[in-house]
């Protein structure tokens, strides 16, 4: 299922999307300004009260949850992610930990092919 496919997932990326373009607006905006370049972690903390003052406050598993993303798919990314704190990176972990778990109860509860069956369809035969 796709992100896009329910109400919830379609909040998480206009937020997240949101979030970020305005991360990227606050660092142009310190180079044009002639101030010191906002960092990825510093232009990404300033812009979460501007994303939450226009779409509303996230939990903190949504924080974490679009930390991760953000570390995989957004431009600054990976230099983000070296300029997380200690809470800030714990929160991306704690949020991980919870998605993998729910993966792994959903797939547990997905029916198991019975590994003793064989298929006795000659090889080449397309007639069963």
């Amino acid at each position: 299922m796709e992100l896009r496919d329910s109400e919830a997932g379609k909040q998480f990326l206009q937020f997240f999307e949101f979030w970020f373009t305005t991360a990227d607006t606050l660092r142009d905006a310190s180079r044009l300004d002639s101030q010191a370049d906002l960092s990825p972690a510093d232009a990404m903390r300033r812009a979460l009260p501007i994303a939450e003052g226009q779409f509303g406050m996230l939990t903190c598993d949504w924080i974490g949850q679009m930390l991760a993303v953000a570390t995989q798919h957004w431009e600054h990314g990976e230099q983000m992610a070296g300029g997380l704190t200690y809470i800030e990176h714990r929160a991306m972990e704690e949020a991980l930990a919870r998605k993998i778990a729910e993966l792994q109860t959903s797939a547990a509860s997905l029916p198991v092919e019975d590994s003793n069956t064989v298929d006795a369809t000659p090889l080449g035969d397309s007639d069963g």
